[in-house]
């Protein structure tokens, strides 16, 4: 979405069975992040009614075969059709604007970058990126994945260079961004030998040291 000023901002909505939820998990975990330290983009919870959005000239999307095709209203309206509604019939989303600077995709948690000449620190080493675990654990947020980082190249003082960004915190304190998460998402890796050969011997039934961590 562009606004009046030209400012840019991708909208994220809530599912219907879990209005609020999304939207602020997103919206307070950008702001724990900030305050640590980390670079995120600006958040906002917005209300709206549909009736504001206007189609862009020259507006596409895909169909399922990847051939595009001028966006119609009809398009936007199926769009917004599952979006959960207020009291007012208004839209709740998260209105998060695009980083500044040129987006060069994701950063990695391991080895470098090898286009940074600032990046000499192997990422599995930096303390910030250790740090990060312990707070996304404290946060519960379980999609914290390269995908969801960002590294943009941006301009200050004279100098160009690459600043690091954590972004979508939709997948945090319970939310799993389309629904709610499950107890088991994070309390337990996808995979792990220890866990697996317990459900395996146990076919899948709570055993007395599970109950006592649980």
């Amino acid at each position: 979405v562009v606004d009046a000023n030209k400012r840019v901002y991708f909208l994220k909505f809530d599912p219907a069975t879990n209005p609020e939820m999304a939207t602020a998990a997103d919206a307070i975990v950008a702001r724990v992040f900030h305050a640590l330290g980390y670079h995120v983009p600006d958040n906002y919870v917005v209300h709206f009614d549909e009736s504001r959005l206007a189609l862009g000239q020259g507006v596409t999307l895909a169909d399922e075969l990847g051939h595009k095709r001028k966006m119609t209203r009809r398009d936007l309206l199926e769009v917004l059709l599952p979006v959960p509604r207020d009291s007012r019939g208004r839209i709740r989303a998260i209105a998060s604007r695009a980083v500044d600077g040129k987006p060069l995709g994701p950063f990695r948690y391991h080895g470098l970058r090898k286009d940074d000449p600032n990046d000499v620190v192997p990422h599995e080493r930096r303390r910030e990126l250790r740090g990060l675990r312990v707070f996304s654990a404290w946060l519960n947020h379980e999609d914290s994945r390269a995908v969801n980082t960002l590294d943009a190249l941006v301009q200050a003082g004279g100098n160009r260079y690459i600043r690091h960004y954590l972004i979508d915190f939709g997948s945090t304190l319970g939310s799993a961004s389309t629904k709610a998460n499950p107890p088991r998402s994070g309390h337990e890796y996808l995979f792990h030998w220890q866990t697996a050969a317990r459900h395996l011997f146990t076919l899948g039934e709570p055993t007395a040291a599970t109950l006592l961590t649980v």
